[in-house]
């Protein structure tokens, strides 16, 4: 069986945190940019954020490979997709 991979132009990447009994999770969504169509959802409770960004961006570049982010201009977000986007 074959599957197309979905073309993908570029990555939209927010993040909320939720607040589940007294812990804190991290809640991830990639969006396709033309398309609006979900890449990807991810649910983390790495209490550090540069830790769970990392995580799921290396997950959705290696299943779309590198494409252009836009964020809603977190720093986190450029640290991490500079390191990311250098290490392939």
């Amino acid at each position: 069986m074959f599957f197309k991979r979905k073309r993908v132009s570029e990555f939209i990447i927010d993040e909320t945190q939720l607040k589940v009994g007294s812990g804190i999770m991290w809640l991830w969504v990639a969006i396709e940019y033309k398309t609006k169509n979900i890449l990807a959802i991810s649910i983390s409770k790495e209490r550090n954020m540069f830790v769970a960004i990392e995580r799921f961006l290396s997950d959705i570049v290696d299943e779309y490979d590198q494409h252009p982010v836009s964020t809603d201009g977190g720093t986190w977000y450029i640290q991490t997709c500079n390191k990311r986007l250098k290490s392939k």
